[in-house]
Formats: C-alpha cells, sequence, structure tokens
C-alpha cells in the first residue's frame, strides 16, 4: 500500500485549511455596509411633522387676522367717540353765537343740560393769551386746559392739561369781547371716557385672541390628526413592507 501518498496527503490539508481565508458572514457585512453609508451620508435631523406644520399655518394665518382687527378696530372706535364729542362742541358753540349776551350763568345751565351731564366746560382767553375757568366740569372741578395753542380756532382739537399732560381735551372755540377787549370763549370736553375705553378694549381684545387663538389650535389639531389618521397608516404599512437592504 501506498501509506507515503496518505500521509503527504493529511500533511497538505491542514496546511491548505489553515491558508484558507475567514469566513464572514451576511450579518456582518451588512451592518459593516450600513456603517459606511451612515458615515458617508449623516441623517439630517429631524423636522415637523406634517401634522405640526399644517397646525402652525392655520394658527399662524388666524393670528394675522385676529391681530388686524385687534390694531384697528380700536382706533375706529376712538375716533367714532372723538367724532361725537366734536358734533357736541360744534352744536354748542352754534347755540352761543346766537346770544348777544353771555355770562357764566349761562354757560353753566347750558353745561348741565341732561344731554351734556355737565360734561362741557368754559374758559375765557385774554388778547393776551391768558386763560381763565368759567366754568368747570362735574366730574373734574381742577380741569384747567392749556388753551396758548390757538389750533381750536379752526375747529376741535386736542389739547393737554396746563398742569398735567396725561390729561387730554377736545377743545373749540370763537372770538368774543371781554370786558371790550378783544378774546376768545372756549368749549372743551374731557376725553378720561375714551382713553379708558381705548385701553379697555385693547385689554380686552388681547385676552380674546389668546383665547381664540388656543381654541383654534386644538381644534385644528384633532380635525388634522383625524384627517390624517389613514395617510399616517399606509406610511405605516408601507414602511413595515419595504425589503430589508441587501
Amino acid at each position: 500500500m501506498d501509506t507515503q501518498g496518505w500521509a503527504a496527503t493529511e500533511q497538505t490539508a491542514p496546511q491548505a485549511a489553515s491558508s484558507a481565508p475567514p469566513v464572514t458572514s451576511p450579518a456582518v457585512v451588512a451592518g459593516s455596509a450600513a456603517r459606511q453609508r451612515a458615515t458617508s451620508h449623516p441623517v439630517p435631523p429631524r423636522r415637523w411633522s406634517l401634522r405640526a406644520r399644517l397646525i402652525a399655518l392655520v394658527v399662524a394665518t388666524a393670528a394675522v387676522a385676529l391681530v388686524a382687527v385687534d390694531i384697528v378696530l380700536p382706533f375706529v372706535v376712538r375716533d367714532a367717540a372723538i367724532a361725537t364729542k366734536d358734533a357736541t362742541l360744534t352744536g354748542v358753540i352754534t347755540a352761543v353765537k346766537r346770544d348777544s349776551r353771555i355770562t357764566a350763568r349761562m354757560l353753566s345751565d347750558l353745561s348741565s343740560v341732561a344731554q351734556l351731564r355737565g360734561e362741557i366746560g368754559w374758559s375765557s382767553v385774554s388778547s393776551a393769551g391768558i386763560s381763565k375757568v368759567e366754568v368747570p366740569t362735574v366730574s373734574d372741578a381742577d380741569a384747567n386746559p392749556d388753551l396758548t395753542n390757538t389750533s381750536w380756532l379752526n375747529g376741535p382739537a386736542t389739547v393737554v392739561d396746563s398742569s398735567n399732560g396725561d390729561q387730554r381735551y377736545r377743545a373749540q372755540g370763537f372770538p368774543i369781547s371781554i370786558q371790550d377787549d378783544p378774546g376768545y370763549l372756549v368749549a372743551w370736553m374731557p376725553l378720561n371716557d375714551i382713553d379708558a375705553t381705548f385701553r379697555r378694549l385693547i385689554l380686552i381684545e388681547l385676552l380674546v385672541t389668546a383665547g381664540l387663538l388656543i381654541l383654534l389650535g386644538s381644534t385644528a389639531s384633532l380635525v388634522i390628526r383625524r384627517e390624517l389618521k389613514p395617510l399616517e397608516s399606509m406610511a405605516t404599512a408601507k414602511g413595515c413592507c419595504r425589503p430589508p437592504p441587501v
């Protein structure tokens, strides 16, 4: 028998086995390829979902519309209230001009009628520019408008108080004769009620706007979530059925 050939074969087999390259499993190869792809193509940061973007769009659109209304409405209301006071001043000035003898008693009686409620004051202005309150208002006996600027001669104008710059009045006057000296008689009305209404209206609008935006955001979230649920189910099913990467 050829024992030498058999022995040579047995010696050659271990050498061939030891020189063969190691076998790498498919899972290891796939993991290495995935790591290489992740390194070369980093995953971008997660953005807002479609649902969140739709809700933000709805809330932002409503906020713009509400803010526009909040800005315009108070000024419209204030201008309308000032126009009402201007009409009252013009009517009172027209009524006083018809009487040739103007007295403090007559002005006081005119200011105390039911429609005016004593909220019209009267001041006289001399030719030297010195003003004097002839009939104060019921709400503020210490009111003293600064009438140095004669813009109120051309129509109703806004003036401030001589001692308090935050206090405003609406004034209108006309020329008269004060003890044989040329001067002016000015009717004025405080703007405290209009300013208080303006501030209160702004506060109410801010509270109402915040409440409406919260309610709108909640409602939009529920509606959009319900409408997008079929699309999310389809996307989930498509992701589950996707074949594994080779």
